[in-house]
């Protein structure tokens, strides 16, 4: 699934450059997105399909509207308006799919598309041309809202019911608060290098945007200044307006393949166009597109590599432990879990134990990634299990909790916990309250006694 959506993304991009930069740019930017940068290929590590899919689409609807409107301005003779108003509606479907898959990626999607209606009106600001201009944009706008008020209410209830309720607030304490806020929204300098574009391939974009500049590119302006607001949107925590934080800054730098791919594709063409007026045996494509189809085959193997081996939780030994635990366990049993704090109120698991729900149909007490969403009684309970977790790591008493609380057993997996360690069978052995059921091939399985046996 990943490498198809990351192949995908290569295709809108060779989609915009083909139609306005040039074939052997849109080849160029195409080999940057699949396989010079590191992203998008390395969202397999993560599982954000959805984002990464609404990306993947995203400038091809952008190029889709932005030529609907620039023919919709120039009222072309050679299109009818029933033309017109059919190339909208593809416009306004792409549209609402960007929003459907990926609220957060339309954001994205709107700060691209509105500093190119200045491209669209080009230099002529005549009031007809505007009058078109804004009559083109609210019938794709329109058809777009029918095709997404389905969700886009519920979106824009639950968006502001994350900002005004203080659910999650009301169960940490204020230093959590502030560090859980840090930790979401601040990203120091090496996460554009280890996050977003390698740090030599982030030269390159930079030297591949200024020579568009330097030659007056458009679509590297548009480019350069959709990045500028993008990390606009990344860094607007830092304002006072607390909703116009509707995203942060990692999810900015995690799409930054494709402005820099963009300019890297324009940067080639114009380079091509260069050379070749200096010198008329270089006016080869074929050559060029040659040479860069190669440069990606011999990054290709680097990004078959990129692979956070931590973030795949399940091995062999435990797809028999969980066999084990459907066979011997009963179907409502709760398993505490190698457990991580991502943010003070958010704790997901470390190991295959998070993914006994999915294997055994048993519980676990970790929260799924959404668990933001539950309701405060849910969201309660998921901390005070998480906590005691961290707490057993160290301290065999703190089973006597996990007892009270009505878990089961304990899953220790292989992987463990790279960030603050894993759950330590030998210390949770000393408990009286346990008892090994299960230890093989690095699964461990411990029972906890019932209160009252």
């Amino acid at each position: 699934m990943a490498q198809i959506l990351n192949g995908l993304c290569g295709i809108g991009v060779k989609l915009v450059l083909d139609r306005l930069s040039g074939r052997l740019g849109a080849i160029a930017g195409a080999v940057a997105v699949g396989l010079l940068f590191h992203q998008p290929a390395f969202y397999v590590n993560w599982g954000r399909f959805t984002q990464l899919a609404s990306q993947s689409i995203m400038l091809a609807a952008w190029l889709v509207t932005f030529d609907t409107l620039r023919h919709w301005v120039r009222a072309d003779a050679g299109r009818t308006r029933a033309t017109l108003f059919r190339q909208g509606l593809a416009a306004a479907l792409l549209t609402a799919a960007v929003f459907l898959l990926h609220f957060r990626v339309f954001a994205f999607y709107v700060a691209l598309l509105a500093p190119s209606l200045v491209m669209v009106i080009g230099r002529d600001w005549s009031a007809a041309r505007w009058r078109r201009l804004v009559t083109g944009s609210l019938y794709i706008g329109g058809v777009a809202l029918v095709f997404v008020s389905s969700a886009l209410w519920d979106a824009l209830a639950q968006y502001r019911a994350s900002i005004t309720l203080a659910a999650p607030r009301q169960l940490v304490s204020t230093e959590e608060q502030r560090v859980g806020a840090q930790r979401y929204y601040e990203f120091p300098l090496e996460a554009y290098y280890g996050l977003g574009i390698h740090r030599h391939m982030a030269w390159a974009s930079l030297v591949a945007a200024a020579l568009g500049l330097l030659r007056r590119n458009g679509l590297v302006v548009l480019a350069t200044v959709w990045t500028a607001l993008l990390l606009g949107l990344g860094y607007a925590y830092l304002l006072p307006v607390r909703w116009l934080a509707i995203t942060n800054l990692g999810a900015v730098i995690i799409m930054l393949y494709l402005p820099a791919s963009l300019a890297i594709g324009v940067a080639v063409e114009e380079l091509y166009r260069l050379v070749c007026r200096r010198f008329a045996w270089a006016a080869r494509p074929s050559l060029w597109a040659a040479a860069m189809v190669a440069a990606g085959l011999v990054v290709a193997p680097y990004r078959a590599r990129d692979l956070e081996t931590y973030r795949y939780f399940v091995t062999e030994s435990d797809v028999r432990a969980m066999d084990w635990i459907r066979a011997n366990t009963a179907p409502d049993a709760l398993f505490a879990v190698n457990t991580y704090f991502w943010l003070p109120t958010m704790a997901h698991g470390m190991d295959a134990g998070y993914w006994i729900p999915y294997f055994t149909g048993r519980r676990m007490t970790a929260g799924v990634m959404l668990v933001d969403q539950a309701d405060v009684a849910y969201q309660a309970r998921i901390l005070e299990l998480s906590r005691l977790v961290e707490q057993a790591k160290s301290d065999p008493l703190a089973v006597a909790g996990l007892q009270e609380q009505g878990v089961d057993y304990i899953y220790l997996g292989p992987i463990g916990n790279i960030y603050t360690g894993p759950l330590d069978a030998q210390v949770l052995r000393s408990s009286p309250l346990v008892e090994t059921v299960y230890d093989e091939d690095g699964v461990v399985i411990l029972r906890i006694k019932a209160v009252h046996p």
